[in-house]
């Protein structure tokens, strides 16, 4: 669960800014033949002005709709424009709109993050209550703990992004 909120911690910093940096799209997967790939790893990426980020996809250029897709997917608020097999992508400017929908995107991210705090506990309580060996008191107080410490962590979560929000809409 603790490597849950450092996961948090990085997927804030490099997906949910203001600005569009490159390392924004090191996070990027690209599904090809069932294979998820890095961005990075079968485009290159330029930044052609501040304004403007171009995607050269010349040696695979059969990749171009997978890209798009996957640009369209990530939630960094990015409108790609296709020419040929390079792909451009004007970088928003940071009004009001932009800051909400990037601190909404923040959000959904969070609540995948608590789904998968869950799911930890889950596992755990299942492995818990098949135990064999354990009294049901002991079990009861394996979930116990167990409940108070995803709250804990979930808490934390929040905590994250509360502070996330506070800088992305400048409060």
């Amino acid at each position: 669960m603790g490597n849950l909120v450092e996961e948090f911690r990085d997927t804030l910093q490099k997906q949910f800014s203001l600005r569009t940096s490159a390392a924004s799209f090191d996070t990027i997967s690209v599904e090809l033949d069932g294979k998820k790939l890095p961005l990075n790893n079968i485009a290159q990426i330029t930044f052609k002005t501040p304004q403007l980020i171009m995607i050269n996809l010349a040696s695979t250029p059969t990749y171009v709709q997978p890209v798009v897709a996957a640009l369209n997917s990530s939630g960094l608020n990015l409108n790609p424009q296709i020419e040929g097999h390079v792909i451009y992508l004007p970088v928003p400017k940071v009004s009001r709109e932009h800051r909400e929908t990037v601190s909404k995107n923040a959000k959904t991210a969070l609540n995948k993050f608590k789904e998968r705090i869950r799911a930890v506990q889950n596992g755990y309580v299942k492995e818990a209550k098949n135990s064999v060996s354990a009294s049901e008191d002991l079990i009861h107080n394996v979930v116990t703990k167990l409940m108070q410490l995803s709250d804990k962590y979930g808490k934390d979560l929040e905590a994250l992004l509360a502070a996330k929000q506070k800088d992305l809409l400048g409060e």
